[in-house]
């Protein structure tokens, strides 16, 4: 997947479970709270976006924008669940605690 600079990847709030590898190009994340817009972090090749909402299936909890032409890799949803059918329960139960305390801290953060 391409996107150009300044192109958003998607937006707070919004639904969607792609999870997107980084080939090419850098992201700025923010997020917005109260009117107020809060940089978060800056993703650049070799990483990953889009984990939380991609594992959790809940809103995206901040915005995702191109800072330069981007190329993108999808991670396909019905491929990981494949993956991970004999991944032990507790590492489940790890993943969904680690990403519902991260989303509360997200939801707390002071802008």
């Amino acid at each position: 997947m391409e996107l150009k600079n300044n192109e958003f990847l998607f937006k707070q709030g919004t639904l969607s479970t792609d999870l997107f590898f980084v080939s090419k190009g850098t992201l700025k994340v923010t997020s917005e709270k109260e009117g107020f817009i809060k940089e978060l972090a800056n993703i650049r090749p070799g990483e990953l976006i889009g984990e939380m909402a991609f594992l959790d299936n809940r809103p995206r909890s901040a915005s995702v924008k191109a800072t330069s032409d981007c190329i993108l890799q999808v991670i396909d949803k019905k491929q990981y669940k494949e993956f991970i059918k004999n991944v032990p329960a507790w590492l489940i139960a790890f993943q969904k605690s680690l990403l519902a305390r991260l989303r509360d801290q997200n939801s707390v953060i002071n802008i």
